[in-house]
């Protein structure tokens, strides 16, 4: 036990450390740069600060609803929707898309020559949402006489 010990004080130097050099690491590193170039006025608010940063690339520009989504894109909001227990891949890198569009494809949900970048329109939307329901969520297709 006494190895596991050294974590907490390499810790503790750290945080001195950190305050001492007034050095950031990480997101908060890219924070404090943009905050000492001016980017955003220490007054602004909320919307004005994602405005400025939008101005300036430094966060991609707002997404509106109507844009067409990818394949990809919308295999990882369905995968979570119905809570799909995947492969060790997709158990692995859970948050990522191209796992989840894999995944769907693998169980027969997403049509077999489907390129994850394909942007899908609503119909294809659809049709992947009624194969979700059908192979997770235990809906049953009418058969047509």
């Amino acid at each position: 036990t006494i190895p596991y010990r050294f974590y907490n004080i390499l810790i503790l130097v750290f945080v001195v450390a950190t305050s001492y050099f007034l050095r950031d690491f990480g997101p908060m590193r890219k924070a404090e740069i943009n905050a000492r170039k001016g980017y955003v006025s220490e007054k602004a608010t909320y919307q004005q600060a994602l405005q400025a940063m939008e101005e300036r690339r430094k966060i991609p520009s707002y997404q509106y609803a109507d844009m067409p989504v990818p394949y990809a894109n919308l295999s990882y909001i369905y995968a979570q929707v119905w809570d799909v227990k995947g492969g060790i891949m997709y158990r692995l890198f859970k948050a990522a898309p191209r796992y989840a569009f894999k995944q769907l494809k693998s169980d027969g949900v997403l049509p077999a020559n489907a390129d994850p970048n394909h942007l899908v329109s609503g119909k294809e939307a659809l049709d992947v949402l009624t194969m979700c329901s059908v192979k997770y969520g235990n809906m049953e297709l009418p058969i047509d006489e």
